[in-house]
């Protein structure tokens, strides 16, 4: 990126342009490095993210036999899945229900899940726990990242 000209200028004018104190200082740059990481980890997703990770371990802990997110099958990340479905706020009716197609809840009986795009970015902070964790990438039956199964990636189609 930077083997033309051009951009070995501008980086020398930057360069220059900086104190360079700055980059003698090895103390302020891990500073700052720090206060960075401490920004990404206070953002609303990254909070999110953590609860779902804790979620999720205190799930995949309770299964019979227990799993860890190093084991977790995606059968595993399905079934939780379905838990988290029935914890959504929007109502589900069918065809013939003449609420159909309002806002709000009804006493018909349906079900409350989760909307479809809610349901798409779950399995996307999911598959972000499984990288964190080193199970990032594509699936694979060895080491891949869990939420990115075809399973999992069929359970989006069905509730779309």
């Amino acid at each position: 990126m930077l083997k033309d000209g051009k951009n070995i200028h501008l980086l020398m004018q930057y360069h220059s342009s900086c104190d360079d104190s700055f980059f003698e200082n090895k103390d302020t740059i891990n500073d700052r490095i720090s206060e960075l990481e401490s920004l990404l980890q206070s953002t609303k997703y990254s909070k999110q993210k953590d609860s779902l990770r804790d979620s999720l371990v205190s799930f995949l802990n309770h299964l019979d036999p227990k799993r860890t997110l190093d084991d977790a099958l995606p059968p595993d990340v399905r079934r939780f899945l379905v838990v988290k479905d029935a914890s959504g706020k929007t109502q589900m009716h069918k065809k013939q229900c003449e609420n159909k197609g309002k806002k709000g809840k009804y006493t018909c009986g349906y079900p409350c899940r989760l909307s479809a795009a809610s349901v798409d970015s779950l399995i996307g902070q999911i598959r972000a726990i499984f990288r964190d964790h080193g199970r990032g990438g594509d699936w694979n039956k060895e080491l891949g990242n869990r939420a990115g199964a075809p399973m999992i990636k069929g359970y989006l189609s069905a509730v779309r």
